[in-house]
C-alpha cells in the first residue's frame, strides 16, 4: 500500500515553512495596521475624534478580513476556538480602555502623554484584535500524528547539531 502525501515528511516540513511564513505575515499584517491606526490617532485636530474612531473601526474590520485571507478562510474551528476569540476580543477591548486611561490619567502630572493616549489605545486594540483573530484561523490548521512527529523530530535534530 502506498504512503499518503501526508506522510512524507518532505511535505510535513514544507507544510511546517509554510505555516511559519503564514505567521510572519500576519504578525506584519498586524503591525502594519496598528502603526497605521496609531498615527491616525494621533490626530491634532480638535473635535475630530468621532472621524478618527469610525476610519480606525474601518480600518480594524479590514485587517480581520486581510488576516481570515491570509489563512485561506480555515473552518473547522470548534465551540472553544470561537470563544477564546470572544474572549481575545473583549479582553483587547479591555486592554484598549486601560492603556487610554492611564495615558490620560499620566498626562495629568506630565503634559506630553495625554496627546498619545488615542493612539496608544488604537494600537492596543488594533494589535489584540488582529491576535485574537490570527489564534482564531490558525485552529482551524491541524496537523496530524505523523506531522507532529517529524515536526518535533526534526526540531530537536536541529538543536543537538547546534549544540555540537
Amino acid at each position: 500500500m502506498a504512503d499518503s502525501a501526508l506522510d512524507n515528511p518532505q511535505l510535513d516540513q514544507k507544510q511546517l515553512l509554510h505555516l511559519r511564513q503564514i505567521q510572519r505575515r500576519v504578525r506584519a499584517l498586524i503591525l502594519d495596521y496598528g502603526l497605521g491606526v496609531a498615527i491616525l490617532g494621533l490626530n491634532p485636530f480638535p473635535g475630530f475624534l468621532s472621524f478618527t474612531l469610525l476610519t480606525s473601526s474601518l480600518l480594524i474590520l479590514k485587517m480581520l478580513r486581510d488576516i481570515a485571507a491570509i489563512w485561506g478562510f480555515t473552518g473547522g474551528q470548534d465551540w472553544l476556538a470561537i470563544a477564546s476569540s470572544f474572549f481575545g476580543a473583549i479582553s483587547s477591548l479591555w486592554l484598549a480602555i486601560m492603556t487610554w486611561g492611564t495615558l490620560l490619567v499620566l498626562g495629568f502630572f506630565l503634559p506630553l502623554p495625554r496627546s498619545f493616549a488615542v493612539a496608544a489605545g488604537l494600537f492596543t486594540l488594533t494589535c489584540g484584535l488582529g491576535q485574537a483573530t490570527n489564534q482564531f484561523y490558525a485552529s482551524g490548521w491541524r496537523l496530524n500524528q505523523r506531522q507532529w512527529s517529524n515536526f518535533w523530530q526534526s526540531l530537536l535534530q536541529n538543536f543537538w547539531r547546534r549544540l555540537k
